[in-house]
């Protein structure tokens, strides 16, 4: 058995579309391809990087693949699904491709992280100065412009951007650092991951449950029954300790104040 786990197959800051297609590519084999459409719409190239042999080429309506998403990964795929659904990978294609999605703590409406880490909360993708969120996108553009001089373990998937210092001059580069064209976009994981963005895939019927696909989540809880009250939860103790807990306590004071 092959564990997509082994290796970086789909780029880690990429939107759910770029992420879908370099899934799909890496099991089927060939030439990534996001799509004509996707591509002039989002301003990057068309074609991404080859994979000479897929870990699995025989996929088909016949060889039916099992997925197990973990956060972002269950978006992906339902976004692979979509894509199915919709021929992008060409007449062959077909969303029953998917026999089974398992899916642990995936953010499938959205996810207030993306807002404590610097989304803007009423102009996203903009991103807030001095965020967390605008340090980490600097980052990722330092790691995409000195990407041919990195380990692979270290892989940005920029290669549709032409980002790299071989593709890409240093006042891009500086530019680039001072505002992102691809973290302030549509088609970057933290947009993908907003309520708004949420909502838009639900208006346009994205992640639809098909008939022949079996759908399961996994969810965890930080909370726990207070006073034996069906309504009232407080924090376990354990979830103080967890970096996930405190944005969430963040937010709702936030909210509260509304």
């Amino acid at each position: 058995m092959t564990f997509l786990a082994r290796s970086w197959y789909q780029g880690p800051v990429s939107s759910l579309h770029d992420r879908a297609c370099e899934l799909y590519y890496s099991l089927a084999g060939g030439r990534v391809d996001y799509g004509a459409h996707h591509s002039t719409r989002h301003r990057h190239d068309r074609y991404g990087r080859t994979f000479p042999v897929g870990l699995y080429p025989q996929w088909s309506v016949k060889h039916l693949l099992h997925f197990l998403g973990h956060s972002v990964g269950g978006p992906t795929v339902v976004k692979l699904q979509h894509l199915l659904q919709e021929g992008h990978f060409g007449k062959d294609s077909h969303p029953d491709m998917i026999l089974s999605l398992d899916a642990v703590c995936c953010p499938f409406r959205g996810t207030q992280l993306v807002y404590t880490l610097g989304e803007s909360m009423t102009a996203a993708p903009e991103v807030r100065p001095f965020s967390l969120g605008s340090f980490l996108a600097k980052l990722v553009h330092i790691f995409a412009y000195i990407s041919p001089l990195l380990p692979s373990a270290i892989d940005t998937h920029s290669d549709a951007r032409s980002l790299s210092y071989r593709e890409s001059s240093i006042s891009n580069f500086i530019k680039q650092l001072w505002k992102s064209d691809w973290a302030e976009s549509q088609d970057a994981i933290p947009y993908d991951m907003t309520f708004e963005a949420a909502r838009h895939r639900e208006t346009v019927r994205e992640g639809l449950p098909y008939q022949n696909t079996y759908h399961r989540s996994h969810v965890s809880r930080m909370t726990c029954k207070f006073n034996l009250s069906p309504t009232e939860h407080q924090q376990t103790s354990a979830a103080y300790i967890l970096i996930y807990a405190h944005p969430a306590i963040f937010l709702v004071e936030i909210d509260w104040q509304f």
